[in-house]
């Protein structure tokens, strides 16, 4: 299971989207920016809102042995 919060200007932000493409899962973060996932080593992870610019991320040995991540967002350019 990974932890993570999802940030933006430093900032906690909710209903962003975070789903994790190798296994079809996903998930929203909460009033507080965060969220847990269920993850294997190599999984893809896109994570999306209205506010933001999409990102993606890869699972590496790094992420997966930690089980914690805080992502850091840019806003989109709209």
């Amino acid at each position: 299971m990974l932890k993570g919060t999802i940030l933006l200007d430093a900032v906690p932000v909710e209903n962003v989207h975070v789903l994790n493409k190798s296994r079809n899962t996903g998930t929203i973060s909460d009033q507080y920016g965060k969220f847990a996932l269920h993850i294997q080593l190599g999984d893809t992870l896109t994570i999306s809102a209205i506010q933001i610019r999409p990102e993606q991320l890869v699972i590496n040995d790094e992420i997966y042995k930690r089980k914690t991540i805080d992502v850091h967002l840019i806003s989109a350019d709209y």
